[in-house]
Parts: C-alpha cells; sequence; structure tokens
C-alpha cells in the first residue's frame, strides 16, 4: 500500500511539473496614453462568448503619458483577444456618449476597431502557441 501511495504521488508531481512547464507570458504594450488622468483597464479573453464582457485575467494600471507595458503570466497555449481602456474618470467602465459611440480611449489586440459598432471578435483573436508573446494595443 505504501508503495502505491509513493507512486501515486510521483506520478502527480510529475503531471504538475509538466502543467506547470505550458504556461507562458503575454506581454502587451498599451500605446498613445494621451494623460496620467484616471486608470488603464487591462483584460485577457478566452472566448468568444466572454469577450469584452468578463475577461478571465484583469489589471488595473496607472497610466502614464506614452507607453507602458504589463504582463500576463501563466497563461496556457490557447485563443485569446485583449482590450484595454483609458479609464479616464475612474468609474470602471467604457463611457459612451448618447448614441454608444465610446468617449474614452480603448483599444483591442491586433488593432481590432472598427468604424461603427464594438471592435469585432475575429478582428481581435490571436493564437498564443508554445512560446512567449508580445502583443500590441494602440489606444
Amino acid at each position: 500500500m505504501k508503495k502505491l501511495v509513493i507512486i501515486f504521488f510521483m506520478s502527480f508531481g510529475f503531471n504538475f511539473m509538466v502543467l506547470a512547464q505550458d504556461s507562458y507570458t503575454i506581454t502587451v504594450e498599451i500605446n498613445n496614453i494621451g494623460s496620467t488622468d484616471g486608470s488603464i483597464l487591462l483584460a485577457i479573453f478566452n472566448s468568444e462568448k466572454t469577450f469584452l464582457k468578463q475577461g478571465f485575467k484583469q489589471a488595473k494600471l496607472a497610466p502614464k503619458n506614452g507607453t507602458i507595458t504589463y504582463k500576463f503570466d501563466g497563461i496556457i497555449p490557447g485563443i485569446y483577444t485583449i482590450s484595454a481602456v483609458h479609464d479616464l474618470n475612474d468609474n470602471g467602465e467604457l463611457d459612451t456618449n448618447f448614441i454608444g459611440i465610446p468617449t474614452e480611449p480603448y483599444g483591442v489586440s491586433k488593432d481590432g476597431k472598427q468604424t461603427f459598432g464594438p471592435p469585432s471578435y475575429e478582428e481581435a483573436v490571436f493564437q498564443l502557441a508554445q512560446e512567449d508573446m508580445d502583443v500590441l494595443i494602440n489606444l
């Protein structure tokens, strides 16, 4: 019995080590930050269903003029999108005018911006393979 328990824990430990090696870092560079007001809200999405609704990892960053970077660690290979909003008034959301046009700077991965309406999932989606990755977002 003792031998069986040892084999089980050795197997579990080996599997855990393999899983730990299968995660990577996505470094997000956010450009065109025009002021130090408010916060930068950053989110990574792992499905089309949650895109621009509920990120599975999020960050709230202090803005600075120009460019900032942030690293999402522990991301497993898969399909993702990322959004960034410069929340100028720090109310936790992207503000829009009376017809729904954003009044605060925003951007998504692959610069997937639409002329009318929100950015489409197809324009923002990318694949994380088995290596660290850099993503550029222009506000």
